[in-house]
C-alpha cells in the first residue's frame, strides 16, 4: 500500500519492513462499547491510515519522542510543559514527568505519542481522574465467546464447578523474571500453602524442606513478605473444607494424593498459568509438583486449548488462535478461587486487579503510588 503524498512525520510507514503481527479492534476482546460512552473514539490500523484519512498539517502535530520505553510518564499535578521538552525527574521506573493540563491546554489538534508501556504510566491525584480509570480499566476483561467457553470449560474440568481450584501466575521465561524465577516460584509456593491454605510456618518449612533436591536445600526461611498475611481478597486464606472438588476432577490427578489430615488440603487442583515453554519439566515447579498432587497447567488441556486455534482476525481474517493462548492461560487462572502472581508482572498484575475481581463480582483492584 503506497501514499505518496504522505507528510514526512508519516514517511516511515511507506519504508516499513513487512512483519508478521496484525492489527484487533480493541472492541473486539474488550468491553469497548461502554468505553467508547466516556470517550469517543477513532480507530484505524495504521498512522500512515490515519494520516491519509485526516491529513494533520504540520502545525497540527504536537509529538511527544521517546528513546526509551520508561522515558515519560504522565501526571495530574504539577510537572514540565510537554512542547517543551520536558526534562522534570519523575523517580522510580519513569525518568520524566509530563503535566496533563498543558497537554489539554495545547493548541495542536493532534498529539502523537511514543510508548505508552507500563501500568504505571499516569500518576493520578485527582479523584474524578481516578474514577474515570477505573471505569475504563474495570471493562477491560478479555470477552471474546471462544475464549470465555475455553477458560470456563477448562476450568469446570479442574474442578467439577468453575471456581474450585487455586491458581498461580508464574513468569520465568525471559530477562529479569528468568534471574528471579527460583526466588519468585518459592514464594507463590509459600503464599499458597501457607498464606491461603492455612498450613503453619512449621510444617510449611518442614514440606519444603522434605521436597529439597539440591545438596543446599531450599534456603534460609523466608523473609516477611512471603508470610505475612494479605488483606486483599485475591490472598484471603481458605476454607478449603467448603471448596467444591467434584471426583472426576481428583482421578485426573498426576500425583499421590496426601492421606496426611494436615496435608489433604494440598489435594485442591492447582492450575499455574505461565510462560515456561515445558513446566512439566521446569526445575521451577519442581516444588509445586512434589507437595500438589493436582498441579496442572494450559498444556493439559489441549482438546479445550484447541476451541481457539480458528479464531481469525476480523480484519485481515488471519488466524490468530495461537497469539491468544496467553490470554486463555489468564483466563483459566483468573477464574479459581485464590491467585498468586508474580511480582513486577504486569501481566500478574492485570490477572489480579481486573479478570479475577471481574470473575468473583468485586470492585477491580487499584495499586498505591499510580
Amino acid at each position: 500500500m503506497d501514499f505518496p503524498d504522505l507528510p514526512d512525520r508519516c514517511a516511515f510507514e511507506k519504508k516499513r519492513k513487512p512483519v508478521t503481527y496484525t492489527y484487533l479492534p480493541w472492541g473486539w476482546i474488550t468491553d469497548f462499547d461502554s468505553i467508547r460512552q466516556l470517550q469517543p473514539i477513532i480507530q484505524t490500523p495504521s498512522s500512515a491510515q490515519f494520516c491519509s484519512r485526516f491529513g494533520p498539517r504540520a502545525g497540527d502535530v504536537l509529538v511527544i519522542p521517546d528513546a526509551s520505553k520508561y522515558q515519560y510518564r504522565f501526571v495530574d499535578g504539577t510537572a514540565s510543559d510537554a512542547s517543551s521538552n520536558p526534562k522534570a525527574s519523575a523517580g522510580g521506573a519513569y525518568s520524566e514527568d509530563i503535566a496533563l493540563i498543558p497537554l489539554a491546554n495545547h493548541p495542536a489538534k493532534l498529539i502523537q505519542l511514543g510508548s505508552l508501556f507500563g501500568s504505571r504510566r499516569l500518576k493520578l491525584s485527582d479523584p474524578a481522574h481516578k474514577a474515570i480509570r477505573k471505569q475504563i480499566r474495570q471493562h477491560m476483561s478479555l470477552k471474546h465467546p471462544l475464549l470465555q467457553k475455553s477458560s470456563a470449560d477448562i476450568a469446570t474440568k479442574l474442578s467439577g464447578s468453575e471456581s474450585g481450584f487455586l491458581g498461580a501466575h508464574l513468569r520465568c521465561n525471559d530477562s529479569y523474571f528468568l534471574e528471579t524465577a527460583a526466588e519468585h516460584s518459592r514464594m507463590i509456593w509459600w503464599k499458597l500453602v501457607h498464606g491461603i491454605l492455612g498450613l503453619s510456618i512449621e510444617r510449611t518449612r518442614q514440606l519444603e524442606l522434605g521436597c529439597s533436591t539440591t545438596a543446599s536445600g531450599p534456603g534460609p526461611l523466608p523473609s516477611e513478605r512471603f508470610i505475612s498475611q494479605s488483606k486483599f481478597p485475591i490472598h484471603l486464606p481458605l476454607d478449603y473444607r467448603n471448596l467444591t472438588v467434584g471426583v472426576d476432577s481428583i482421578r485426573k490427578c498426576k500425583g499421590e494424593l496426601h492421606t496426611d489430615p494436615d496435608l489433604e488440603r494440598l489435594n485442591i487442583p492447582l492450575f499455574i498459568a505461565t510462560d515456561s515453554k515445558d513446566p512439566h519439566t521446569n526445575e521451577h515447579f519442581n516444588l509445586f509438583r512434589q507437595t500438589f498432587p493436582c498441579v496442572f497447567f494450559l498444556g493439559d488441556f489441549p482438546r479445550e486449548a484447541e476451541q481457539i486455534a480458528g479464531i481469525r482476525d476480523p480484519i485481515s481474517r488471519v488466524e490468530i488462535g495461537n497469539m491468544l493462548v496467553p490470554f486463555l492461560d489468564a483466563m483459566v487462572v483468573a477464574r479459581a478461587a485464590r491467585v498468586v502472581g508474580t511480582p513486577h508482572s504486569t501481566f500478574s498484575w492485570y490477572v489480579q486487579d481486573v479478570l479475577w475481581r471481574v470473575n468473583h463480582g468485586l470492585d477491580i483492584g487499584e495499586r498505591g503510588g499510580d
